[in-house]
């Protein structure tokens, strides 16, 4: 019945495009009926509707299908192709705030790839989503602070305009969980987490400390916000470093690796100097970044070790390919296995061992880490297979976790080591210069240490 209802849209008389929107909407909040909407080429005709002037029920029920249908990635991307972006932001100041709800709601589902975020920038969405968080009681306030959360790990012109349109003061506001609900608490805090690289200033002047401290020793918050209390109180002791100075500390690290005869390893996306490595390859991260080394290996049967110290969050331990995206130098939602680009679908492949998942397909894998374990991270290059041990069992549910990678790209496949993690995270690495606690998966795999040592001979 779908392609029939979407036809009757087409016939654009209000009263029946008001009575489609509103099944249409109550049929989009399956998977299987997201996608069949979709196919029916119902998109085009929902972004008219919220850019019509029909009555607010139609508006409601079509911003509030595009909302659900953005929570697919591919279909995130076909709304945004048919200029939903600019309908919704034209919807966030309705006087309706049912109406501005739903755009807000549906604009955060529209934020996660890192284009899309630039675009609601761009069309002027940011000044309109804090002026909906001025309310501390509307409807519409916990989903304007989603779409913030996620244009804050935007580019730095992105955050800037955050910072600019007033928004630093009212988020702090929101961080008083004594009259804020967690969840609004919880995205208020990322928010001004992605912030603060620049704006720590800003941020300590406006009075955020004092919520900071309540934050961190708060029994009841949600996940990880104590967690980014206790960085953003670390942040606001040491705000005079500078994301330069950071820099120049990593510099000063991979020079003196590179004496020692180790691996290059270092920080490939995140705040400078949140995320560093020693002597040892203990690896410990004050905030969200990925770490990797720019030696690729194209050829073989490679493998690397991780030795969980502590872990928490959002980690990924895995392979990067030359297309990965580095030198983003502030905090940013995608690590390894995550794409936040469409033009890199397959830049990364990774597994998480907290959250039970392999990424880029988001699927069930693996089993639990903790403190203690050690993950084997492996790569058959020839066949495009990625394999993961846990405590040296390849065994189900650990095993391969991604075949024929190297079918996705025209490219000859080369692969790195790389990992993301978040503050609370530290881990120490062994790429084969020491002995292995575990042995690889099959008896003809080297180390990526001796692999990158015969990558280095031959050039």
């Amino acid at each position: 019945a779908i392609p029939l209802l979407v036809d009757l849209l087409k016939l654009q008389d209000e009263n029946m495009c008001r009575q489609v929107a509103g099944a249409l909407l109550a049929l989009s909040f399956t998977r299987n009926m997201r996608n069949l909407i979709a196919k029916a080429d119902a998109i085009q005709e929902l972004v008219r509707l919220v850019a019509s002037d029909y009555g607010d029920a139609t508006i409601i029920s079509a911003a509030g299908c595009l909302w659900n249908l953005a929570m697919n990635d591919e279909l995130e991307r076909q709304i945004v192709k048919e200029k939903a972006i600019e309908a919704l932001i034209h919807r966030l100041d309705s006087p309706n705030i049912e109406i501005a709800s739903k755009a807000a709601g549906a604009l955060k589902n529209l934020s996660y790839q890192q284009e899309h975020k630039e675009l609601v920038a761009s069309l002027g969405g940011i000044p309109k989503l804090i002026e909906l968080i001025k309310d501390t009681s509307s409807r519409a306030l916990p989903y304007a602070v989603g779409a913030l959360r996620l244009l804050a790990s935007g580019s730095p012109a992105t955050r800037k305009k955050i910072v600019t349109s007033g928004g630093i003061p009212l988020l702090i506001k929101l961080l008083n969980f004594d009259q804020t609900p967690g969840e609004t608490v919880r995205l208020a805090s990322g928010t001004l987490l992605h912030l603060a690289d620049r704006y720590i200033r800003q941020i300590i002047h406006n009075g955020a400390v004092p919520y900071f401290i309540k934050l961190y020793f708060w029994d009841e918050a949600p996940e990880l916000v104590s967690e980014e209390a206790s960085y953003m109180l670390q942040r606001a002791a040491t705000h005079p470093c500078s994301i330069e100075e950071g820099l120049r500390f990593e510099g000063l690290v991979g020079r003196k690796r590179q004496k020692q005869g180790q691996i290059d390893f270092h920080r490939l996306r995140g705040v400078p100097g949140d995320a560093l490595i020693d002597e040892t390859n203990y690896v410990k991260f004050y905030s969200y970044s990925s770490m990797g080394s720019n030696l690729f290996v194209s050829t073989g049967k490679i493998y690397y070790e991780v030795e969980i110290i502590s872990v928490i969050g959002f980690p990924s331990f895995g392979w990067i390919s030359p297309r990965f995206e580095i030198d983003i130098n502030y905090l940013h939602d995608c690590g390894v296995g995550y794409p936040g680009r469409k033009e890199t679908p397959d830049d990364s492949w990774a597994i998480d061992g907290v959250n039970g998942r392999k990424w880029p397909t988001k699927s069930r894998f693996g089993s639990p880490w903790k403190a203690g374990d050690i993950v084997t991270v492996a790569a058959d290059i020839y066949k495009g297979s990625i394999i993961f041990g846990l405590n040296g069992s390849f065994g189900n549910p650990m095993g391969i976790a991604f075949e024929n990678i190297n079918s996705s790209t025209t490219e000859k496949l080369s692969l790195a080591p790389a990992i993301s993690g978040s503050h609370g995270t530290s881990v120490r690495i062994n790429f084969g210069k020491q002995e292995f606690i575990y042995p690889p998966p099959e008896a003809d795999f080297t180390s990526y240490y001796e692999a990158v040592k015969l990558l280095l001979r031959r050039k």
